[in-house]
């Protein structure tokens, strides 16, 4: 459990096997963007602020395996960040996707490249590795339809349709343990989970209240996704191996740090 508090810039991490920490990176008004940038198998406090000024830095990341600094201009203030692996080297990558062109930029952390990507239509773009391949497919959601550009088939799009409303928000996560994110959607107006296996199952939950924030992850340490919410500042989760587990941390205003990849 960990929470980005904008009203001083900290991060607060509750770790699993570290315990209490608390680091100052960043200010209020910016984009948390975790993510495990230089391979070390744990996340790096990141954060993104826009510029439209070549000469500024838009990402600012703390490597955890030295903590050296990297700042990188790469993005519009206009962007929204999708940081994720999208080229399998097992390190994450500075990327944005930018509305105005509906198109995906991302720097391959594996050759310093660029890797770009031409969406169509509004939507919101989701970080999510449906086919398990270990790359991120390019995906867009618009509350009831998903189209997928899966790294394994080429990228040729498909559209699925799963959602209940326009106001959807999107919630993958691998809740099964078959290696693949799952797609998943939570109606906040009704607290309701919507989990779609490989094979096209439905599973609905009710789990939370209308001003709650869905924090999906493992927390639980067995492989699989549980379904959890934060409300100001307590954590609600509905462990797959232990059951419900409640517990505070975080104040009322907090960001939680599991629900970053949400735009």
């Amino acid at each position: 459990m960990s929470v980005f508090r904008p009203s001083d810039g900290n991060w607060y991490l509750n770790q699993s096997s570290s315990g209490f920490a608390s680091l100052h990176w960043g200010i209020s008004s910016d984009r948390i963007v975790p993510g495990d940038y230089d391979g070390d198998g744990k996340t790096d406090l990141a954060v993104f602020r826009g510029t439209d000024d070549p000469s500024q830095p838009d990402f600012y990341i703390l490597n955890s395996s030295d903590f050296t600094f990297r700042f990188l201009n790469w993005g519009l203030a206009s962007d929204t960040p999708v940081v994720d692996d999208y080229d399998g080297d097992v390190k994450d990558d500075v990327a944005v996707y930018r509305p105005s062109t509906r198109a995906w930029h991302v720097l391959r952390s594996s050759d310093g490249t660029l890797q770009g990507f031409q969406g169509f239509g509004p939507s919101t773009p989701v970080t999510v590795d449906f086919d398990g391949d270990g790359k991120t497919d390019y995906t867009r959601f618009t509350g009831t339809l998903w189209f997928i550009s899966q790294s394994s088939q080429n990228y040729q799009i498909i559209g699925v349709t799963f959602g209940n409303q326009s106001t959807d928000q999107p919630v993958p996560c691998d809740y099964d343990g078959d290696g693949r994110e799952n797609l998943a959607t939570y109606t906040a107006s009704t607290g309701t989970w919507n989990i779609r296996d490989a094979v096209g199952g439905v599973t609905t939950r009710q789990f939370g209240i209308s001003t709650d924030v869905p924090v999906p992850g493992d927390y639980d340490g067995d492989g699989k996704c549980d379904v959890a919410v934060y409300r100001n500042g307590t954590w609600w989760i509905d462990q797959s191996t232990a059951g419900l587990f409640v517990t505070q941390f975080g104040l009322a205003g907090d960001r939680p740090i599991p629900n970053h990849y949400l735009p």
